[in-house]
């Protein structure tokens, strides 16, 4: 599924389609039945972390519009609530000192660098106890 979509991305030449094809692939990985398999949540991890930076990238290169914290805060939520959900599946399936689950920390506390300006106290709070 990943090549799939990433030979879309490649040929994507306008910032909203890009946005639209990452929402797309996101969507597309987090269908039910979502699986608490390590290599499922290891190797979809990355994905819906690239699909995301790529979001963050485009959104932040765009002539700014009038609702662009709106989009960038949707997209925070969104960030979040994936993360949320490796996180705690990164809990159950791997020890505190496990490469995978520091990867997916490592790749969430990233994504709250890039959206900076959305993200809130909460997560930072997450993220750091972690």
């Amino acid at each position: 599924m990943d090549h799939v979509y990433a030979c879309i991305l490649n040929t994507s030449h306008y910032d909203e389609s890009v946005i639209e094809v990452c929402w797309e692939w996101i969507d597309a990985l987090e269908r039910a039945p979502r699986l608490k398999d390590a290599r499922v949540v290891s190797s979809s991890q990355l994905s819906i972390y690239y699909a995301y930076h790529m979001i963050s990238r485009v959104q932040e290169r765009m002539p700014r519009r009038a609702n662009h914290a709106q989009s960038r805060a949707d997209a925070w939520r969104r960030v979040k609530r994936s993360f949320d959900y490796l996180w705690s599946a990164a809990v159950q399936l791997w020890k505190p000192f496990e490469l995978d689950r520091l990867d997916i920390l490592c790749s969430w506390s990233y994504l709250a660098l890039q959206f900076a300006d959305a993200v809130d106290e909460d997560t930072i709070e997450v993220i750091e106890v972690c």
